[in-house]
Order: C-alpha cells, then sequence, then structure tokens
C-alpha cells in the first residue's frame, strides 16, 4: 500500500521538472521505481530537499499536490503502483455497474 499519495509524484519524474522548473534538484528524489515501496519520510524529504531551491519554493500539501495530481500522467503512476492500478480499476468496475 502506498504510504503517502505524493509517492505517486515520484512515478512521473518528468513531471515533476515540468511543474517545478530547472532548479528541482532531480537527485533528491528517491529513487526506488516501486514506489508504494518508499517509506513516507523518505518521500516527503525527496520532495522537501528536490524543491527548495525552486521558484515555486519548498513542496507544500495543500499548495502544490492538487495541481500535480492533475498534472502526472494517471499510466505511469498506475505502472509504478500496483495498489493505484487496482484503485483505478475498481473505480472502473463500479462505474460500469
Amino acid at each position: 500500500m502506498v504510504q503517502v499519495m505524493e509517492a505517486w509524484f515520484l512515478a512521473d519524474k518528468d513531471k515533476l521538472q515540468e511543474s517545478y522548473g530547472r532548479d528541482l534538484l532531480r537527485a533528491r528524489l528517491p529513487a526506488n521505481p516501486r514506489v508504494e515501496e518508499i517509506p513516507k519520510a523518505d518521500v516527503l524529504k525527496g520532495l522537501t530537499e528536490a524543491t527548495r531551491d525552486t521558484q515555486k519554493g519548498e513542496y507544500h500539501k495543500t499548495k502544490h499536490a492538487p495541481d500535480l495530481l492533475q498534472l502526472i500522467r494517471a499510466d505511469r503512476v498506475r505502472a509504478a503502483a500496483p495498489n493505484c492500478q487496482r484503485l483505478f480499476e475498481r473505480l472502473r468496475g463500479a462505474l460500469n455497474e
């Protein structure tokens, strides 16, 4: 199970870069491609350190997360996060009922 929804952002680092710009320090983000396995503290620390010196400033859940959730590509998140994939499947099934 995903520790925090911010882990989904790590599945699409290109869109993170697009949002935060060239000053995003991608090397500070956790590298594990299985984003659901990354501990919450590591996800949040990585986002904080990677975004600290950007024009938008340090990652902030209520200021940045809604825009990032719209920006990241669902196919990338679903590929990196099996529980997210299951969520999509259940939602699709419920909508089709």
